[in-house]
């Protein structure tokens, strides 16, 4: 009869480089109905969200809180953060361990019996044990003062992404200020041309009046006719003008270009429009001292002086 045994083997590994642990769990990537609902639901509540009238500052918030570039700009920022504590990091030590129990069980095992001289020794041990250990610590004590330069590097870079952010921060106000500024001077132009087109109704009808009194000929008539279609012809025009800055605006808000958008046109007095404004001397000096592009190109060149350091 053949003798069967069964031989059976559990194996433990831990390994480590720091202290904590690691938990893998499997989720189903499919969305379900209620997260479908809760989609379309915050996207319902983002609808509502905006405002029922826009006035430049309304504008402006809006634009620093849901434009995208902005947003990838914030990003690259905090990850230049990160890069600055990772190369500080480096400073210190960095160590590692590992454990690795090995445990084998034979359930069916034979006693074994071991014979030395006079010493006859019997074992019917069913399970042994075996074990490895391990650490390993490192330290870069000097290295050129390479990691110190990388320190400094990035935190130029860090600046230099926030300056980034800034600088888009500016240039979206700038953009937005512009484009709401020519929607004032289109719309001042749409109220200007609809009371030019109601003069020439009105003389046109005043002509008409005439023509059958006999005071004016046909052609007189015919002229005020194709004034008041000229008129017509550019109150449509700044109105479709009106219309493309309303949608310039759109985008740059990053809004649907099919919602609706009441815009605030404020009332501008003389004292609004005969201020002062500044000479091309102090904006310069100005510029010069406040916009980000300017630090930031200069820590631009500090930057590449490091890398040629580190090199």
């Amino acid at each position: 009869m053949r003798n069967v045994r069964r031989l059976t083997v559990i194996t433990l590994s831990v390994a480590s480089a720091c202290v904590g642990s690691t938990t893998l769990q499997a989720q189903d990537a499919t969305p379900t109905a209620a997260q479908e609902i809760t989609v379309q639901s915050t996207s319902s509540q983002d609808d509502a969200a905006l405002p029922s009238q826009w006035d430049l500052q309304t504008c402006i918030d809006y634009a620093l809180q849901h434009n995208i570039t902005l947003k990838r700009n914030r990003i690259s920022a905090e990850s230049a953060e990160v890069d600055v504590k990772t190369a500080k990091a480096a400073l210190f030590p960095s160590l590692s361990a590992s454990v690795s129990q090995r445990i084998v069980n034979r359930p069916n095992s034979e006693t074994n019996t071991i014979i030395d001289g006079d010493n006859i020794t019997s074992s019917t041990s069913k399970t042994s044990y075996n074990g490895s250990y391990g650490i390993d610590a490192s330290w870069t004590l000097y290295n050129g003062s390479k990691r110190l330069n990388t320190i400094k590097q990035q935190k130029l870079n860090n600046r230099i992404a926030e300056l980034n952010v800034a600088e888009s921060e500016n240039s979206i106000e700038e953009s937005i200020a512009q484009i709401y500024v020519q929607i004032l001077y289109a719309a001042e132009a749409v109220k200007v041309n609809e009371n030019t087109l109601a003069v020439s109704q009105a003389e046109r009808d005043r002509g008409q009046q005439l023509l059958e009194a006999g005071s004016i000929a046909k052609s007189d008539l015919a002229q005020l006719e194709s004034q008041v279609s000229t008129d017509k012809y550019q109150l449509v025009t700044a109105q479709a003008t009106l219309q493309d800055y309303k949608l310039q605006l759109k985008q740059l808000l990053e809004l649907d270009g099919e919602s609706e958008m009441n815009l605030y046109l404020p009332a501008l007095g003389d004292e609004n429009v005969l201020t002062l404004l500044p000479t091309k001397t102090d904006v310069s000096r100005a510029a010069l001292t406040f916009r980000p592009e300017i630090e930031s190109g200069k820590l631009n060149v500090q930057a590449s002086d490091l890398d040629i350091s580190i090199a």
